[in-house]
């Protein structure tokens, strides 16, 4: 309990001195980095020790990676600063709607699927703009540690291609700390509390894969791709046990 309330005092400090920075960067019409800084923050106060492999880049970006928890969120974030594609649900707690809007999250209805054409125009207007954005292709954190299918439907937001754009598959490894972090069948609340309450670290391992050129690979082919390359990240580290270093 002693952790769990230190944790979250670690949390709400964050958002005391991130948010009001991020809206006097906003005031002056600069470009804010404080929801990054923030994410990245949530994840370290939560235990998370990141291990970062591989080069990104934080515009003209697709990131797409393997999804197990709510740490995926502040993992890409917190390091790539992306914009993420939230699923419509989530505007259900008025808090979360206003921290997620806080990253420009972009919000789609998954469950309905003759609008996929809308949501795939807003994804693409996004990236057109040039912000990175990041989604996470299996739609569901019930894989485990296994990588299930990439769904191909919102890779339709990259064609045609836009000019400079690259799709960058991102593989997540939180290791022997998976089962503690994962989604499964449980409430988000009692993985959150789980999380919060956990004496230890949370040593993870994030590679940044090849970015992958969507002028050479069809829709289907992206996310066939993009999955491969994920799996065979992820199957790179098991042998190793995450280090420690601060992402950049």
């Amino acid at each position: 309990m002693i952790r769990r309330a230190f944790r979250i005092a670690g949390l709400v400090l964050g958002m005391i001195v991130c948010v009001p920075l991020h809206y006097a960067w906003k005031l002056v019409g600069a470009k804010s980095p404080w929801p990054r800084r923030f994410l990245f923050w949530v994840g370290y106060a939560s235990g998370v020790r990141m291990k970062v492999e591989g080069d990104y880049r934080r515009t003209n970006t697709l990131f797409v990676a393997n999804h197990a928890t709510w740490l995926d969120i502040m993992v890409i974030g917190g390091t790539a600063g992306a914009a993420f594609v939230a699923k419509e649900e989530l505007k259900a707690s008025r808090f979360v709607h206003w921290m997620a809007s806080l990253n420009d999250s972009i919000w789609i209805q998954r469950s309905d699927r003759s609008g996929i054409h809308g949501q795939v125009e807003v994804i693409r207007k996004v990236l057109e703009s040039g912000r990175a954005v990041c989604f996470f292709p299996e739609a569901t954190t019930k894989g485990g540690k296994d990588v299930l299918p990439f769904k191909a439907s919102l890779f339709s937001a990259i064609y045609p291609p836009i000019p400079g754009l690259v799709v960058q598959p991102v593989a997540i490894d939180y290791g022997d700390k998976n089962d503690l972090v994962a989604w499964g069948d449980e409430s988000g609340s009692a993985v959150v509390n789980r999380v919060l309450s956990h004496p230890g670290t949370i040593p993870t391992r994030v590679t940044f894969c090849e970015p992958l050129d969507p002028a050479v690979l069809d829709r289907k082919q992206m996310a066939v791709v993009s999955r491969q390359a994920v799996v065979d990240a992820l199957h790179a580290s098991e042998a190793t046990a995450p280090g420690l270093y601060p992402a950049r």
